[in-house]
């Protein structure tokens, strides 16, 4: 009986011991899953909105991850799908501060309304240049007078 039970605990041993070694030799997949598409590793999904005079328009996508806002929206520019309303920004680069928007999706800074950009929300201290995109982000341009 005593031999039985020590062979008992020595199989359940092996078993468990087994598994862990499985499991911890696993790698983990890092990946995302966005609509319907295939998982891309180390890429966050965001949201990206649009409000101006002339109306809204939303997107959510993926890009690298620790992209820039400047950065997505230049991928926005060139993967806008059918579904999308296209999306077209211009900005001016300003050597030691970053970009600078000066149009999106037509609609230009003038009589002293400005796009200008939050994050999640709250009004941004950087510019599009200078935030770094975290899984999640809400990224929302706004047509203000400033």
């Amino acid at each position: 009986m005593r031999q039985k039970l020590i062979q008992i605990i020595l199989v359940a041993t092996v078993l468990f011991g087994t598994s862990l070694f499985l499991v911890a030799e696993t790698p983990p997949e890092n990946k995302i899953q966005v609509d319907n598409q295939t998982p891309v590793k180390d890429e966050i999904q965001i949201s990206l909105a649009v409000d101006a005079v002339v109306g809204k328009a939303s997107y959510r996508f993926s890009v690298p991850d620790e992209s820039s806002v400047y950065d997505a929206m230049d991928i926005l520019t060139s993967t806008t799908s059918f579904s999308m309303t296209p999306f077209s920004f211009r900005a001016k680069h300003f050597s030691g501060l970053g970009y600078f928007v000066e149009q999106i999706n037509g609609v230009e800074n003038s009589n002293g309304t400005y796009w200008t950009l939050y994050i999640n929300g709250v009004y941004s201290a950087v510019g599009a240049s200078g935030y770094r995109l975290r899984l999640d982000d809400d990224i929302e341009w706004r047509f203000e007078k400033k």
